[in-house]
């Protein structure tokens, strides 16, 4: 395997259809470990699937053995968030070098995660498997925007400073804790396979396809919000009582 544009392309499609999205670690307590071991572990062998840190640096570990040069970056959300809102720098992304030329890779960002890489090109309307994406100034940072429903929106900012394992610790170990994260309020997930896009979010399963339609379905069990996650997420659930009166809750008061 050679650490070319069309190995990189293909990984980074397949790494987002093969592992899911989901915070079943933050939502009952646990802060998930950053370090090789303990992500190949979790996210290759034990069948789940990760956050943002965990699914970029298992990336980036998989990147390294290949032999592609990268650096790793913080980012600031702006999906969903009110434009006079600062976000931390606390979301993961990679760029990578690829002939001369660098490239924007990401498999960790939920929903709307990149289904292959972009080059870093500033105003350049590129495609992917799933929505088109371009990069463009904001102030003294890029941001990425995706075309969604034909509008195009604000995912984040990021500069090219580079990130140690240290930066993502501390957002890794303050989204997991922090009473007023939406990572522990409530659970989440997503899956992005060929031509469609699986999104869970506390009771409500939707399915986004790429000619514009989409789906939802409101659970009223936790058994049922389980039987999603292994299903059409692929996730190896990890049952617990704790998780099951989680998820109970979380249906209690969607209802």
């Amino acid at each position: 395997m050679a650490p070319d544009l069309a190995t990189l392309e293909r990984l980074h499609e397949l790494h987002p259809r093969a592992i899911a999205f989901e915070n079943l670690s933050p939502f009952v307590g646990e802060t998930p470990a950053l370090d090789a071991k303990s992500l190949q572990a979790k996210l290759v062998h034990g069948g789940r699937g990760g956050w943002c840190f965990e699914q970029n640096l298992l990336f980036s570990h998989v990147l390294a053995a290949i032999g592609f040069p990268f650096r790793r970056l913080a980012a600031r959300v702006r999906w969903n968030v009110a434009p006079d809102v600062v976000t931390a720098r606390s979301h993961c992304l990679l760029q990578v070098a690829i002939d001369g030329r660098d490239y924007l890779a990401d498999v960790g960002f939920g929903g709307l995660v990149l289904t292959g890489p972009i080059a870093m090109e500033l105003e350049s309307e590129q495609r992917t498997p799933h929505e088109d994406h371009r990069l463009r100034e904001a102030g003294s940072a890029q941001r990425l925007e995706a075309k969604v429903a034909g509008e195009w929106q604000a995912l984040y900012d990021f500069d090219l400073v580079e990130a140690k394992l240290a930066d993502y610790e501390v957002s890794n170990w303050y989204l997991a804790n922090f009473p007023q994260s939406h990572f522990v309020a409530g659970v989440v997930a997503a899956r992005a396979d060929e031509g469609i896009r699986h999104a869970l979010r506390g009771n409500r399963y939707s399915v986004h396809r790429a000619d514009g339609t989409s789906e939802r379905h409101f659970a009223t069990s936790a058994d049922e919000v389980m039987d999603w996650l292994e299903g059409p997420f692929g996730i190896r659930v990890p049952r617990s009582q704790e998780l099951q009166a989680k998820l109970e809750k979380t249906i209690a008061s969607a209802a």
